[in-house]
């Protein structure tokens, strides 16, 4: 009777995994050391920025729109943004983060288009926009600097869900 009791497989266990999370202090510490003087600077903190702040996820990052900002009720959102599976939602910006993206946007002299791009070694804009590959190397390189092992973009998606809540 105890071998077979011993041989009864147990319940699955779905979605026992939850991710890593930031607490508020991480999170000014990531954001604290992006060094925002320079153009490639301002575009990773206006990135980091807007995961922490939006949690979005990296393509859609990717896919935003300067268009997509707007202001709605005295306040800035990301307007019908088209997220997994075609899900259509509407994005609070908090303050900060919309100070990020203008500083990005004044130094890029970017008015149109996609909202973040590629910057070549020169230090120019290049391109019409950049993959989410750019912001997993963003995210790595400040985490490291920070001393914030394994931190992943979806990781600052969670940050702000948490945060939120």
């Amino acid at each position: 009777m105890a071998a077979g009791i011993r041989r009864v497989k147990g319940a699955k266990r779905l979605g026992v995994h939850v991710g890593n999370w930031l607490t508020a202090e991480q999170g000014k510490r990531l954001l604290l050391a992006v060094d925002d003087t320079s153009l490639r600077g301002k575009r990773d903190y206006a990135t980091l920025a807007i995961l922490l702040g939006c949690g979005l996820r990296r393509a859609e990052l990717t896919a935003l729109r300067i268009e997509d900002l707007q202001q709605r009720e005295e306040h800035w959102v990301i307007a019908d943004l088209v997220g997994k599976g075609g899900h259509m939602r509407t994005i609070p910006v908090p303050d900060w983060v919309k100070d990020g993206i203008d500083a990005w946007t004044t130094a890029a002299g970017i008015t149109a288009g996609t909202l973040l791009r590629s910057i070549n070694k020169a230090g120019r804009i290049w391109g019409t926009g950049f993959t989410p590959k750019v912001i997993w190397g963003v995210v790595k390189e400040k985490a490291k600097e920070c001393e914030l092992p394994s931190l992943a973009p979806h990781d600052l998606r969670r940050t702000c869900a948490r945060l939120c809540h």
